[in-house]
């Protein structure tokens, strides 16, 4: 790898480890956008080091706060997103042999999405949604967890709706990202698929991570929560626009 694209992966991973631990979510998707929306590394190799970065950075950001995670909640997600990962990977890997054009529309588009809910503030649920709803949410988090090793945006939009307290709902959400990849890391293991080039860049971020998790606990943004949301995926909403056009023109 070029130093100049080493240097611009770790930037990302310090920006979007930093994001997560503020907001609970959205590390996977901007390195995601910044690394892979740009072409700067193979989309399967980089969501295998998402996910290897994200469970890291999730189980640190929950020190202290596992009490405060739906259990009930969560145990739904999962029971959704684990099939669904396995499939996500799937498809991952059958587009970026056959048809990577397809892989960057689809990517593109999904970048523009999660941009475009990130600037959604949805209004909580008079109750807790049903078992069958939080399962299908997490059938669809774990597609996009499987492809992208991001199911940020989906699962952040739907957990942010429930009647929780905030503090839960990150809590729950970050237990759920630590499932979303850690699950995927023992599937592409089981595969074969993560050389050591892979763990040699892991290595590398890994401090880059437990920086960005430290000053995201201990320096909070000059401006809200909310704010600083929508900063973070204005980029990622920027970049879809720009990888879709790119592929199609």
């Amino acid at each position: 790898m070029e130093p100049l694209t080493l240097l611009f992966l770790l930037m990302a991973v310090l920006f979007g480890s930093y994001i997560q631990t503020v907001t609970g979510f959205a590390m996977g998707m901007i390195i995601i956008a910044t690394v892979g929306g740009l072409g700067l590394l193979q989309l399967s190799v980089l969501a295998i080091l998402v996910s290897l970065l994200t469970s890291v950075n999730s189980l640190l950001s929950l020190r202290g706060n596992w009490s405060l995670i739906d259990v009930r909640f969560l145990f739904f997600l999962a029971l959704g997103q684990f099939p669904a990962i396995v499939f996500g990977i799937g498809l991952l890997n059958f587009l970026e042999s056959n048809e990577v054009w397809i892989l960057k529309v689809i990517l593109g588009s999904f970048l523009v999405l999660g941009g475009l809910l990130s600037f959604i503030n949805p209004r909580p649920l008079k109750r807790i949604s049903g078992r069958l709803t939080v399962f299908l949410a997490g059938i669809l988090g774990g597609t996009l967890g499987g492809l992208f090793s991001a199911s940020g945006p989906v699962l952040g939009l739907f957990a942010y709706s429930q009647p929780m307290p905030l503090a839960q709902i990150r809590a729950t959400l970050l237990a759920s990202f630590l499932f979303t990849t850690t699950a995927r890391t023992a599937v592409v293991s089981f595969q074969g698929s993560i050389k050591p080039e892979i763990l040699m860049l892991f290595f590398l971020a890994l401090p880059i991570v437990l920086l960005g998790t430290f000053l995201g606990k201990r320096i909070l943004p000059p401006v809200s929560e909310s704010t600083t949301r929508r900063f973070a995926f204005s980029i990622i909403l920027m970049i879809g626009f720009w990888t879709v056009l790119e592929t199609i023109l």
